[in-house]
This record gives C-alpha cells, structure tokens and sequence, in this order.
C-alpha cells in the first residue's frame, strides 16, 4: 500500500526522482490514511456485485421488519447488504431437527406417528431418518 501511495506522487516540486524512492511513509500519515480510505473504498465499490452474488447477498432498504430482524439501530438509514434467510428453507430444518429429537427420545415411535406429530408426510421422515444414518 505505502509502495502504491508513493508510485501515485506525479510531480512534487524540488524533489528529484530518487528522493521519491526514499519518502518515508508512515502508518499515521494523514494524508497515506485519506488516500488509503480512497483507495480501499473505489476496490469495494468495484468489487461489491461479485461478492453480493458469490455470498448471495441482498440489497435493501432499511424498514421496520428489516430493523427488528437484524437490530439495526434506529440513526442507520439508507439501504444494507444482508444475507437473505428464507423461512420456508428455517421450518424445514426444524422439523427435520425436531424429527431427529423425537426419533432418538422414542425408539419406538413409527415413521406415520412421527409425521403426524410433526406435520409432515411419512415419506419425509423416512428421508431425513436416511439422511442421518
């Protein structure tokens, strides 16, 4: 970063070529830190829709649901990157979860009382059961 913040000098009056090679940059420099925010941040902002799409992020603006859901104080507005939970996707490992439970609780326990139990068909505890072993 610092050799970057170097090579990025055009022209600085009375100084020759070789002296610019021996500028001593310091991590408390104010202007290396503006110019390495600068820096860090146009690499985001190029780099921000291959990570939204590889880590399957969402873009949304900030509202009540989304404030609850995440605690997101109240002085944040404006839009946020989250990673998008599917409720449909959470009730399904919950009941398989619960499926398990109920099947190492209760030994005797068939698959249709199982499912009666849980709400779902025989053959999706006979899936999860396999699943498991």
């Amino acid at each position: 970063m610092k050799q970057r913040y170097r090579d990025s000098f055009k022209y600085i009056p009375k100084k020759k070529s070789d002296e610019l090679d021996s500028l001593a940059v310091l991590d408390n420099d104010v202007g290396f830190q503006k110019w390495r925010y600068g820096f860090l941040a146009k690499k985001l902002s190029m780099n921000m829709p291959a990570i939204i799409s590889n880590q399957e992020y969402r873009k949304a603006r900030v509202n009540k649901l989304l404030r609850k859901q995440f605690d997101i104080p109240i002085h944040i507005k404006g839009f946020v990157y989250h990673q998008e939970i599917s409720e449909q996707g959470k009730q399904l490992e919950d009941k398989a979860s619960h499926i398990l439970r109920l099947k190492q609780h209760d030994l005797s326990l068939s698959n249709a009382q199982i499912a009666s139990l849980v709400g779902c068909s025989r053959q999706y505890v006979s899936n999860v059961l396999k699943c498991r072993d």
